[in-house]
């Protein structure tokens, strides 16, 4: 009975050991596998973590940022030569047909260099001269005032003519100097005054040195006084005195 008794313990220490053997066995394999996947896992990890950061750096890089070196060359660049080695133009070409070609200027002449002549055939009397900024009696008006032109004297019906070359630029009626012919020869403008109803030309036509205009009647303003041609000039918006620019004043 005791060495049977003995048997079992035997046998249960042995199966003990053997337990424990195994036990420790798992362990260390558990320990061994724990240890691979940890560090499988944290490489893993790293380069989750890695590749989770370049993302997150990228995606707070604005959009407009990307390349921009690349967009200004790319609206600076000058445009792709064509096949045949000449540039693409950007831009359609007015026809040179199209082109509004500039008014030529015209020379406008001075006093200096027209040539005036009387613009009475019965030559020159004056009958009241130019006053200037001198205050002179009207015997018409009963009063002073200015005398910005000469009075030439005529007869009534005498015909007027053009003191030079010029183009009229104006004919009208005024209240005080009666019918007027206003006439541009060069850079003087002058107003044939106290001229009849009937005017031989047109504004808009271009006259001659001599060429008849019209004919004398009378100023309303100085009707008074002996029938005249009254005559008035301006050069470059300034009144003169016509004498200066007839042959012999």
């Amino acid at each position: 009975m005791k060495g049977t008794h003995n048997d079992k313990k035997r046998e249960n220490r042995g199966f003990y050991i053997a337990l424990g053997a195994c036990l420790i066995a798992v362990g260390i394999a558990a320990w061994a596998t724990f240890d691979s996947v940890s560090k499988i896992t944290g490489s893993y990890g790293d380069e989750l973590v890695s590749e989770s950061s370049q993302s997150v750096e990228e995606d707070a890089l604005p959009k407009d940022s990307e390349e921009p070196s690349k967009t200004k060359t790319e609206e600076t660049d000058d445009p792709a030569p064509s096949d045949d080695g000449q540039e693409t133009k950007t831009q359609t070409e007015e026809p040179a047909g199209n082109e509004e070609e500039e008014p030529a200027q015209q020379t406008v002449l001075t006093v200096d260099q027209i040539d005036f002549q009387a613009p009475l055939k019965n030559g020159i009397t004056v009958s009241k001269a130019f006053s200037g900024d001198e205050l002179v009696y009207s015997e018409t008006m009963k009063d002073y005032r200015v005398h910005n032109g000469v009075d030439l004297k005529a007869n009534r019906g005498d015909t007027v003519q053009a003191m030079a070359d010029g183009e009229v630029t104006s004919i009208y009626q005024d209240e005080l100097w009666g019918n007027v012919i206003e006439i541009t020869h060069g850079e003087a403008v002058v107003s044939y005054c106290g001229l009849g109803d009937t005017a031989l030309v047109q504004a808009g036509d271009t006259v001659k040195a001599g060429q008849d205009i019209g004919s004398i009647t009378e100023t309303p303003c100085e009707n008074i006084e002996t029938p005249h041609l009254h005559l008035m000039v301006q050069v470059n918006g300034a009144w003169i005195d016509p004498m200066t620019l007839l042959p012999g004043e």
